[in-house]
């Protein structure tokens, strides 16, 4: 029977995931999302490590929700600064904006904790396959499969469910139903939102195969920001980037005529 530090179950329920996020985003900041296990954040929250499972069903989740704490921030920052009059000029606001925003706020370990969940062997879903098709650099990364500890952090285990039925937490909050799902809605909801906006530009461009167009430039600019979070220098590779996606507008726009 765990020890109650608040005078509810369900304050205590939350209380502790609470902790259990915020020691998932410090290992995530630190040590990049392979360092956010479940011995390393139950041991930070003082927790048992298979505790970890009666709030949440799995190390995926628990990243999902670090990632759902940036989202808000993220789309209001977007709006706010890709408002050019035209379009050709809203794509490159837009590839300036990712690129400067998202590493300079140290969003760059969220991408990667993104990545890591979406690439995981463990997400199988309809929303992983959605979310992973609008998000092109990450076809071409490798999962860890080799890592057979990851692996098994990333399924509930056995006894961790066992636990969890006869938990009081449990009782009080009902089933511990995953939030995968609509943290990854979430996620996909915000990349559509981004692909659709570089679409809906090449369209008022009218240029053939809008889509297409959209692909190529989305696929430069995630694969600049993967760099970038991988080490390259933001100030070398954003006026290549910017370079890049206007020659692909102008060879859209020129196709047209």
């Amino acid at each position: 029977m765990p020890q109650f530090r608040s005078s509810s179950v369900r304050e205590h329920h939350m209380m502790v995931l609470n902790q259990l996020i915020a020691a998932a985003e410090e290992f995530a900041r630190d040590g990049g999302a392979q360092a956010v296990t479940a011995g390393n954040v139950a041991a930070r929250a003082g927790i048992a490590r298979n505790s970890i499972y009666r709030y949440v069903s799995s190390i995926n989740e628990l990243k999902l929700l670090v990632l759902r704490q940036y989202l808000s921030t993220w789309r209001e920052s977007f709006a706010a600064q890709v408002s050019a009059s035209n379009p050709q000029g809203r794509i490159l606001e837009f590839a300036q904006w990712i690129l400067k925003e998202m590493p300079e706020s140290s969003h760059a370990w969220l991408i990667e904790l993104y990545r890591d969940v979406v690439n995981s062997p463990s997400s199988t879903s309809p929303e992983h396959v959605t979310c992973e098709a609008h998000t092109p650099h990450d076809n071409a990364h490798t999962p860890h499969d080799d890592d057979q500890q990851k692996n098994n952090e990333q399924a509930m285990p056995a006894q961790a469910g066992q636990d969890a039925a006869t938990d009081p937490d449990q009782t009080e909050t009902g089933s511990n139903q995953s939030d995968s799902g609509g943290v990854i809605a979430e996620i996909h909801e915000l990349h559509f939102m981004i692909s659709s906006f570089v679409r809906e530009q090449f369209t008022l461009l009218d240029v053939d195969s809008p889509d297409v167009w959209a692909s190529f430039v989305l696929s430069v600019v995630f694969n600049a920001l993967r760099h970038i979070s991988h080490g390259a220098d933001q100030r070398t590779l954003t006026p290549l980037v910017q370079q890049a996606v206007n020659s692909l507008v102008e060879a859209a726009t020129a196709r047209r005529a």
